[in-house]
């Protein structure tokens, strides 16, 4: 009998160290669409706030004698969420890859990012991470 439970605890030790290896992989995974989705949203959100200042330059450009007040207000309020969003991509970036000043300067040198927008990168970065436990610092071990 005792033998009998040496084998059912084998067979669950080593059921369960190839379950943890397949969910560490698959968190790797996940982490690393997460990573992707991140920096493909913030392109977006660029593109987007971008969009909305060109065509306000041209509806003044075009209509400069005839601006119609409610349609000043759309824009702005449009660029003023634009640039929420684009600045709120950029927390998520951290996030998923916590990143410092000497990082954002790399990637402007490799064109990750750009001049312009390298101020609000540099705002995250600057601020303070909470102070990490034991585990997470392990964790960076492996």
């Amino acid at each position: 009998m005792f033998e009998l439970w040496n084998i059912v605890g084998l067979i669950v030790t080593v059921a369960s160290f190839v379950y943890a290896l397949y969910q560490g992989i698959r968190s790797k995974q996940l982490k690393r669409l997460v990573h992707s989705q991140t920096w493909d949203l913030h392109a977006r959100a660029n593109n987007a706030t971008g969009a909305v200042q060109a065509a306000f330059s041209k509806y003044k450009a075009k209509y400069r004698d005839n601006l119609d007040p409610e349609v000043l207000e759309v824009f702005s309020k449009s660029a003023a969420f634009n640039q929420d969003l684009f600045l709120d991509t950029i927390r998520h970036i951290y996030l998923s890859e916590p990143f410092d000043y000497d990082q954002v300067q790399e990637w402007v040198k490799v064109g990750k990012c750009t001049d312009s927008r390298k101020e609000h990168f540099e705002l995250i970065a600057n601020l303070k991470s909470a102070k990490r436990g034991c585990f997470a610092r392990l964790k960076g071990w492996f």
